[in-house]
Formats: C-alpha cells, sequence, structure tokens
C-alpha cells in the first residue's frame, strides 16, 4: 500500500457519509409511526411496542448491513494507525490499533451471526413485560437492573450471539458486562497513550487526538471529533510524507 494514510483519511470520510446517511434513514423511519398516529400518547404500552416495533424493524436491518459495508473502509482507517506505529517505532500504538481491527472483525461476524439467527430485531414482548407496573412491584431494583441491562444487550447483534453461551445466568452476564466495559476503556486508554506519545515525533494534532481517543467511549460527540481529527492528521502526514515520495 503506496499511500497508506491519504487511504485512512479517504476511509475515515467515507464512513461519517455512511454514517451520516444510516443516521438520517434511521431517523425518517422511526419517525414514522408517530407521524402516521397522532394518537400514540393515549396508546397502552402493549400498543405502543407493537406498533413501533413493527414501524422500525427495517431500521435493525439497515444498520447490520452498515455494519459490513463500513467495515474495510473501518479496518483501512485503523490501519492507518498501525503504518503510523511501525513510522515512529510506537509498538503501543501499533499493538493497539492491531487489535482494535481484530475486535472490529470478530464485531462483524458476530454481527453475522445475528442476522443469520433472528436476533438483530428486539424482544417485543420482554420488552413489553419489563415496562409494567406489575413486574417493577414482583422484582427488586438489582433484578430490575440486571434485566434491563440483559435486555440491552441482547438488542445489540454485536453481543446477542454470546447469550448462546452464557445463558440466563446474572453471574456469567455481570462479568461479561464488566469485562466488556472494562477491556473497551482500557483499549481507548493505550490507544490515547499511543497517539500523544507522538508528540515528541512532532505529528500533527497528536495531544488533541489522543485525548479525545481517551474520552471517546463515554461520549458519541467524543469519538466523532476524535474521527474528524484523525482524518485530517492522516492527510498531513499524506501531505508530510506521500507527496515527498511520490516526487523521488
Amino acid at each position: 500500500m503506496k499511500k497508506p494514510f491519504k487511504i485512512a483519511g479517504i476511509c475515515g470520510i467515507i464512513m461519517l457519509v455512511i454514517g451520516l446517511i444510516v443516521g438520517i434513514v434511521s431517523m425518517i423511519i422511526s419517525l414514522i409511526p408517530i407521524l402516521d398516529n397522532p394518537s400514540l400518547e393515549s396508546m397502552d404500552t402493549a400498543e405502543y411496542y407493537d406498533l413501533t416495533f413493527e414501524n422500525t424493524k427495517p431500521v435493525y436491518l439497515i444498520n447490520a448491513i452498515a455494519t459490513f459495508v463500513v467495515l474495510p473502509f473501518l479496518v483501512l482507517f485503523i490501519y492507518g494507525f498501525v503504518v503510523l506505529g511501525k513510522r515512529f517505532k510506537n509498538k503501543l500504538l501499533m499493538t493497539v490499533a492491531w487489535i482494535f481491527i481484530v475486535s472490529f472483525v470478530l464485531a462483524s461476524l458476530m454481527t453475522l451471526v445475528s442476522v443469520l439467527t433472528g436476533d438483530i430485531y428486539p424482544d417485543v414482548n420482554a420488552l413489553k413485560e419489563l415496562a409494567t407496573m406489575e413486574n417493577y412491584n414482583e422484582l427488586n431494583f438489582f433484578s430490575i437492573l440486571s434485566e434491563s441491562m440483559k435486555l440491552g444487550m441482547k438488542q445489540n447483534p454485536v453481543f446477542a450471539p454470546v447469550f448462546y453461551l452464557i445463558g440466563e445466568s446474572d453471574i456469567l452476564f455481570w462479568l461479561f458486562l464488566i469485562l466488556i466495559i472494562i477491556g473497551t476503556f482500557l483499549l481507548y486508554l493505550l490507544l490515547g497513550i499511543g497517539i500523544i506519545k507522538l508528540k515528541k515525533s512532532q505529528v500533527p494534532l497528536a495531544i488533541p487526538l489522543g485525548i479525545f481517543a481517551i474520552l471517546s467511549p463515554f461520549w458519541g460527540l467524543f469519538d466523532l471529533t476524535f474521527r474528524i481529527m484523525a482524518i485530517v492528521m492522516f492527510f498531513k502526514l499524506s501531505k508530510k510524507f506521500e507527496t515527498k515520495l511520490k516526487k523521488k
């Protein structure tokens, strides 16, 4: 690959465009039941979930398909950090970037499993049951929290297949959830540290980019800022190194 930095920057832009399109389409589809049913507020819980699920069902499939479409661009985008680590002998950045690439590929495979098993769609009956007042009266706070968290994880196509392994065990579920949370924060922390270390090599935007990398798991806006800054950095690096390579 002759121009990995330029390719990473272009792939980053393509990901943003795809994300914007998917977001707009998903929002429009989600608004259809509200616009077509002015009496939505007067519906009971069961009717509300039945109506919204039937109308928003395509959203889950669209997001799953988008995951596969984005994957090659995402891999090439992250590979830019691998190349960056190699060029400036930053083993931490290079290692973490490879871990991210493997993780995203595995996540896509898990999503594929969810598509094949139909687990990309939420369990409407479980949602209705959890939303009823009778259910809240029967369960204690920890049970409600546990069931809510489980339901949320099961609705995520990346994690849904895991429940075939851990079953309904609360202990295994919480161990898995803690592992995912700690692992995610640790990876982004190491990625941020690896990027900040590039400041010594005078890599543009190294410090702010590293800070936003660390903050990415906490808020979507931080993650978006990180991606945009990374795109800018890759194009700056391409202009600095790859343009000179072409002239030679």
